[in-house]
Order: C-alpha cells, then sequence, then structure tokens
C-alpha cells in the first residue's frame, strides 16, 4: 500500500561507506583480476559522491596496482559539482540532508580526507579523485552506452526505487547493456519484484557471496521497511526464488548454473532445474601448496587463475591447497585443504605402543577417508590442473609429503574421469624411491605435462620417466601481466634502489645429508648477506629490502637489521627501506621501485625480470641457473651455499654498468616468453 499510494522523487542522501559487506563483495571481484589490470567502473545516480570515493578507497588500498578509470553520473547538475569537488561540511553536508560521516570511524575520516577543523570541512584525498570523469547524464538514456563505453563493473545504487516500476525496469534494461559479457552489475536501493524480473528475463547470474549479509548491510533501508517505499523487506529463505530476489549483485552474460523458479514455480521444479547441466561452465581444479605464504607460489597461482579466465570468462575456478581460507579470501574461489589432520602425531611421538595404534586404529581409516573425501571433492570437475611451482619434489616433505599428495589426488582425479595436466612443472629433487615412484605414476597418467625448464625434464628421464617428447615452457609467472608503476623516489642519495632480498635458508636444497648443523648454515649465509648490505650502505646506494615467503623470511629480516647494528654499519635513515609485504601485490610494487634487484628467492628473480629490472641470483638450486642462462645472465649467479662477498660486489658493479645495455635483451626475452605461454595456455583449453 505504501507503494502504491506514495509520491515517488529523487533524494540526494547518502553516507560513505553506507553497505561495508557490498563493499567487501566488490573488493573480492577486483583481487580477481591479474595484476596492472585496468578495471572500468561506471556509478551511476552517484549524488554527492560518497558511494564512488568509498568504493575507489576500498579497491585501490588493497590493490594499488589496478589501473582504475571510473565513470561518475548523476541527473543533477547541483550535486554532480559536490561531488566532483570532494569538499564536504562536517556540519552541514551539501544537498542532502543525512550526517554522511555517521558510518565511518576517526581512522577512514584521515584515510579518505584532509581535514580542516578550522573550516569545519574536509577534503578528498588526491589518490581517490585520480581517474574519475564525471558526467552529467540521465541513466535511463539509451546513449549512456556512447558516452561512458562498456563496462567490467557498473554500480546503480538507490536511486531506482525512487522511480515508478515501470520506468525503473526500462532504466535497469538500459543499464544492463553498459556490463561487458562476464562483467559485474551491482543494483540496490530498487522495488524486487523490478530487479527479480529483469534480472530473470535476462539471465543474469547471481552472485550468492555474502547475500544476506548485503541484504542487511544498510540499515537506512531495513529500518524503514515497511513504512516507506524505499524500504527494504526482510531476507526470507522460505521463498522459492530468494537465491534471484535477495541478490543485489549480478554477473551478466554467462550461462547460470540452473534456472532459478519465478515465484510462481514449484519446488520440484527448482530443485529439477538447479541439477548439473552439460551447459555449465567449464570446471578446473588448481593443486598445489598456495596460501601459506610463499608469494612465489601465490604469484603461480595468480598467473594461471588470470589467464584462465581472460581465455574462458564463464570459467569456475576451485583451489585444492595448503591455505584454502586464505586462498578464497584473496581470489573469491572455492578452496578446500589438501589434507586433512584429525589427530596431531606429535602428542603421540614419546610413545612407540601409541603410534603404531595410532597409525592401525586412526591414520589408516581417517586416510582411507580421505581418499573418499578426495574423489567427492573432484565431482563435476573437468579439469585438475597442477600449476607450475617445485611441487613434484620430496624436499622436507619425504615421499609421504608432496609426491603422495600429488598421487592421492591424482588418482582421484581420473577416476573422476577429470583432464589431468601439469604445466609448467618443475620436478626435483626425489631422494627416495617411493617418491620417484609417486611422481612417474601421476605424470604417466597425466593427460598433458610441460616442465618449466629442460633442467626438470633432464631430471625425469634421469630417474627412468620417458620425458623425451614433453613440452619445456617458461615458469607461469612469466605470463602475469605487470603494472606500470611509477618510481616513488625513495632514493635521497643520487644512486640506484637496491633491492636485496632474503632467505629463510638452513641449507635445505644443498647436498644430501647436510655437511654442517642447519643453524651453522643460516649463520654463514646471514653474515655474507650482512657484509654485502654493509658494502652498499658504506657506499650510499639506497637499499630495499624484501622477502619472497610472508611465513618465513620475516625473521630474516629482524635478524638482518641486528647483524647491521652489530657490525655498527652507518647510514642515513632514509637509506634503509623495509616496509611490511604481506601480499604479491606489496612484493611487485616494492621491486617495481627500485633499479637493480638481488635475491635467493626464485620468483623474486622472476619478477624483477618481467619488471625489466637486471638481476643477481643467489642460488640454492639449479633452476636458478636455468633461469638465469635463459635471459643471458648466466654470470650473474651464484651458488648461495659458497657464496663470495667480494665477488659479489663485483658482479654488482658489472651489473650496475651495464644496466642500459641488459634492460632491452631482458624485455626482449620475458616477451618471448610471454608469446610462449600464450600458446600454452590456448593449447591446454583448446577441446575443452
Amino acid at each position: 500500500m505504501v507503494r502504491i499510494s506514495t509520491a515517488r522523487r529523487q533524494y540526494f542522501g547518502t553516507f560513505f561507506l553506507r553497505n561495508r559487506p557490498q563493499l567487501e563483495l566488490i573488493r573480492r571481484l577486483s583481487n580477481q583480476r591479474g595484476l596492472g589490470f585496468t578495471l572500468k567502473i561506471a556509478f551511476l545516480g552517484c549524488s554527492n559522491g560518497a558511494e564512488v570515493y568509498s568504493i575507489l578507497r576500498t579497491i585501490r588500498s588493497r590493490r594499488p596496482d589496478l589501473k582504475v578509470i571510473a565513470h561518475a553520473v548523476d541527473i543533477s547538475k547541483e550535486i554532480l559539482e559536490v561531488a566532483q569537488n570532494g569538499v564536504y561540511s562536517l556540519k552541514a553536508p551539501q544537498l542532502v540532508g543525512e550526517p554522511i560521516f555517521a558510518r565511518m570511524n576517526g581512522d577512514e575520516l584521515q584515510d579518505m580526507f584532509d581535514v580542516d577543523r578550522a573550516r569545519d570541512e574536509v577534503r578528498i584525498k588526491t589518490w581517490l579523485k585520480e581517474g574519475i570523469i564525471w558526467h552529467l547524464e540521465d541513466a535511463a538514456s539509451p546513449e549512456l552506452l556512447n558516452v561512458v563505453g562498456p563496462q567490467d563493473m557498473v554500480v546503480a545504487n538507490n536511486f531506482l526505487c525512487h522511480m515508478t516500476p515501470p520506468t525503473a525496469e526500462r532504466c535497469l534494461r538500459n543499464i544492463a547493456h553498459l556490463v561487458t559479457p562476464t562483467g559485474y552489475l551491482f543494483v540496490s536501493g530498487i522495488d524486487l519484484d523490478v530487479r527479480t524480473k529483469v534480472a530473470l528475463d535476462l539471465g543474469w547470474r547471481p552472485i550468492q557471496d555474502l547475500m544476506e549479509d548485503i541484504h542487511d548491510g544498510d540499515p537506512s533501508v531495513r529500518g524503514d521497511w515497511p513504512w516507506r517505499y524505499w524500504g527494504l523487506e526482510p531476507f526470507n529463505k522460505r521463498r522459492r526464488d530468494w537465491k534471484l530476489r535477495y541478490a543485489s549483485a549480478f554477473q551478466l552474460g554467462v550461462q547460470c548454473e540452473g534456472q532459478i523458479s519465478s515465484p510462481q514455480t514449484g519446488s520440484r521444479t527448482l530443485e529439477r532445474d538447479s541439477k548439473p547441466k552439460k551447459t555449465y561452465p567449464l570446471k578446473i581444479s588448481l593443486f598445489g601448496n598456495f596460501g601459506q605464504g610463499n608469494l612465489g607460489n601465490d604469484c603461480t597461482l595468480q598467473a594461471i587463475l588470470y589467464n584462465l579466465r581472460q581465455r574462458r570468462p564463464d570459467v569456475e575456478l576451485n583451489c585444492i591447497c595448503t591455505g584454502p581460507e586464505a586462498i578464497a579470501t584473496i581470489h573469491n574461489i572455492a578452496a578446500v585443504p589438501i589434507h586433512d589432520i584429525f589427530v596431531t602425531p606429535g602428542l603421540l611421538r614419546s610413545n612407540p605402543l601409541a603410534r603404531f595404534l595410532r597409525k592401525v586404529f586412526i591414520g589408516i581409516p581417517h586416510e582411507l577417508y580421505r581418499w573418499l573425501k578426495a574423489f567427492n571433492t573432484l565431482k563435476g570437475t573437468d579439469m585438475f590442473i597442477v600449476p607450475g611451482t617445485q611441487f613434484l619434489s620430496d624436499n622436507l616433505t619425504g615421499p609421504f609429503g608432496w609426491p603422495y599428495m600429488a598421487f592421492k589426488w591424482s588418482i582421484a582425479a581420473k577416476l573422476r574421469r577429470c583432464k589431468l595436466l601439469f604445466v609448467s612443472v618443475g620436478v626435483g629433487p626425489l631422494r627416495h624411491p617411493l617418491s620417484r615412484f609417486f611422481v612417474k605414476c601421476v605424470l604417466l597418467l597425466a593427460d598433458y605435462r610441460s616442465y618449466r625448464d629442460d633442467l626438470s625434464r633432464q631430471y625425469m628421464r634421469r630417474i627412468g620417466f620417458d620425458s623425451t617428447h614433453d613440452p619445456v615452457y617458461p615458469d607461469l609467472a612469466f605470463s602475469l601481466p605487470m603494472p606500470p608503476i611509477p618510481r616513488e623516489g625513495h632514493c635521497t642519495t643520487g644512486k640506484p634502489v637496491i633491492a636485496v632480498g632474503v632467505k629463510d635458508y638452513h641449507g635445505q636444497y644443498g647436498p644430501w645429508p647436510l655437511q654442517h648443523h642447519p643453524d651453522d648454515i643460516y649463520r654463514h649465509y646471514l653474515d655474507k648477506v650482512t657484509a654485502f648490505v654493509a658494502w652498499l650502505l658504506e657506499h650510499l646506494y639506497t637499499v630495499r629490502l624484501v622477502i619472497g615467503d610472508a611465513s618465513y623470511d620475516t625473521q630474516v629480516l629482524a635478524d638482518l637489521r641486528k647483524s647491521l647494528n652489530e657490525r655498527n654499519v652507518k647510514h642515513e635513515n632514509l637509506q634503509v627501506i623495509d616496509e611490511p609485504i604481506e601480499s604479491l601485490e606489496q612484493l611487485v610494487s616494492q621491486l617495481a621501485t627500485s633499479d637493480i634487484v638481488v635475491s635467493p628467492r626464485f620468483h623474486n628473480v622472476v619478477l624483477g625480470l618481467l619488471l625489466n629490472k637486471p638481476v643477481i641470483s643467489l642460488s640454492y638450486h639449479d633452476k636458478f641457473v636455468s633461469l638465469m642462462d635463459g635471459v643471458g645472465l648466466a654470470k650473474y649467479c651464484q651458488p648461495i651455499d659458497h657464496l663470495d662477498v667480494d665477488e659479489l660486489i663485483d658482479q654488482f658493479i658489472e651489473i650496475e654498468k651495464n644496466a642500459e645495455d641488459l634492460r632491452p635483451f631482458i624485455s626482449q626475452k620475458t616477451e618471448e616468453y610471454r608469446k610462449a605461454l600464450d600458446k600454452q595456455y590456448t593449447a591446454i583449453l583448446k577441446d575443452v
């Protein structure tokens, strides 16, 4: 009755950070984009800009590498000028009549605004205003597509409810034309019957993530039900169409996974139509040691996710990994653990009888359960891919670590009739005969296998596996798109900024058994790195300290700083840059603002090359030698177990001298690697 009897008119009332669950969903979806991706977003009915700036803060604070181009549209010239100026009164916000800062805390206010207490006003910070194009346009205009162009995301919140239902429906159908295939539309603040009808007619796929949280995330509209026409009804899962009715985010241009029935359709029809069909998107499971803080492994995962999505936008991806919670959060995909632990073995180590009983009565039954769980997990999966990394190795784990895990899941994949692919993998060492058996079995079962270097292929031949006709492709990280990140000008000495990487190295990759105690090996390595960093500082270079594993390398940084202090190394305050690195994006950003990279982390070297930086590698494995030889930098590789500081300094002086001559060749080789990987992605997706 309220909606029928009440006259509708446009309101400008809004808030900064209005619906936090929706902001979180936008963050997750934008995080799916590759490094350096250009993300196009249109904001319709942008009002005073609160929503525009809130969403841009959400994206840019987490993904500074993304190039965000925003189009902000409103029909009111006055309110658009307020939004474009980005200056707001703390006491009486212009034209809005709402306490627009009510949902922000003090830290958030300081983060987004320059505060002028004398004038009682705030001004949006420059980094949030960049890249916004403002338009005085009507969202219902058929010409809007010609004005703003196709968009990866379109946000059309809280203005369609102020239109009559027929007008809102026409406008929403027009807005849908702005969204690129597989792009996303966010539309809240609309009559639910209108949104449901249009979504059903046009085949939009509702985004299930955070659906109920987003529905209840704006108390101003939930609290106005049922007394105002814009009030939002309670979330009701007893409705047959609830998954469509209460979704406020949709993916357009992809086939829905089962049709959602209209309100008149019976529950039996809903259940029948929701069953899997052959028209479902391609379903791919990715398998490996991901989500545990190893940024090199995670950049491999991000590379294949980006490229699979680029080539098959409708692909349904999930990850079977060691850190499923982190992967699910970062990449917004389903993730399950490789291996569940039911009873911690450490509790029973002191008692031989307890260990035996555990194996018989707990270990074996639970392992059988894990096999069954792996089989069930892969139901409906089309492809099971092991992407890159050095997963096919028993180093540190023995045969029942990575080799056995690969064996178990590969068997489950073949039983499920999945295509089994090992894509640009590294192999070895495989010290135990059982490890070799497991790895040879899984590679023999593979429908496709390739190695990231000839070293791995030759290793397989040496252990008795015929890899003669298997292809070699570059490391998958070379298929990451690199962002055009500018130099930030940290250097205060006029000399280059040197990124010095560290690693938690205790000789674990050297000859086995170890010739020295692991702590002695670590101390020897740390002393050498300290001496090299001290030389750089004494010669007035700016040193940027970087890590490659957020779980293990942070302590090494602390030990290095302590070692420098013990040596009483003198340097300027800004001469050592030690900023947090907790994500791949932060690592890439810091490498990009350096001139030369020196690192014992394999993928720090790869990322340095991708960023066209001259690199010196401190090698703990032959894969470094293969990598450096491939890009013509073999002379700048030194074994970490026999690190010679004087030789390292000579290598550094030479590479600095030749840096400008090396960069064109590095750029040429990385582009060749990228093109080779493009061919590989095309090949593995050719017949699916």
